[in-house]
């Protein structure tokens, strides 16, 4: 670790590795539809888009521990962002998959999982796909202050002076200059960032699998 590091940046990377670590150890290497459900395709298909989201999540955790550990935290602060985004969506799958359970109507929760497995912008298929938005707007009813943490990483990735000028450069007043450098991004505010989406992501995606048995359920009930 770098010598500026704080024992509570330590700390949190850690844990986010830890966290990595136990993600990586349980990708599967398939969903199969015959385990799920004899009737019904939305059983299969939430347990595939739950699937997905635990690779990109992975994929993205693992990149973002590398890019902050070699100190290139502009780049970190971008894929933390899209892990976000992917953290808001297995929350809202999960409330989805409850909502199903306790009302019985799959209308919501088949276009959310549709749309988010098979939908885009750039009409390539027929489903439009959901506003990344309207996710975070539900997950930050659950997880207050979500919303407002994608924003502050939105001001970085985005090219001005989140991402540019406030990242890259220090003023020196005295001499009428800005000092140029590697990214002046706040470390631990990268750091926690990443550590609670990911926490968020293991808590979710290990508490929905009650629910997936009890989804096909009512699925198979539903078709009769």
């Amino acid at each position: 670790m770098a010598s500026h590091w704080t024992p509570e940046d330590e700390q949190n990377f850690a844990v986010s590795t830890k966290v990595l670590t136990e993600l990586r150890a349980s990708l599967p290497a398939k969903v199969e539809a015959t385990k799920t459900s004899q009737k019904a395709k939305l059983p299969f298909f939430t347990t595939c888009l739950r699937e997905c989201l635990l690779f990109r999540i992975t994929e993205l955790g693992e990149s973002a521990c590398k890019t902050i550990k070699a100190e290139e935290l502009v780049s970190g602060a971008v894929l933390v962002r899209a892990l976000l985004e992917a953290v808001a969506l297995i929350v809202l799958l999960d409330q989805r998959v409850r909502e199903t359970i306790e009302g019985g109507d799959i209308q919501k929760l088949d276009d959310l999982v549709s749309r988010s497995l098979v939908g885009c912008r750039n009409k390539v298929t027929p489903l439009e796909a959901i506003n990344v938005r309207t996710i975070l707007e539900h997950a930050t009813k659950k997880y207050e202050g979500l919303g407002d943490l994608y924003d502050e990483l939105s001001e970085i990735a985005h090219p001005n002076w989140g991402g540019l000028l406030g990242a890259y450069g220090t003023l020196n007043s005295d001499e009428r200059l800005y000092e140029l450098g590697m990214s002046k991004i706040p470390l631990p505010m990268l750091l926690i960032a990443l550590n609670g989406a990911l926490q968020v992501f293991q808590y979710t995606y290990n508490g929905m699998v009650p629910s997936l048995h009890k989804l096909v359920e009512v699925c198979d009930k539903t078709l009769g």
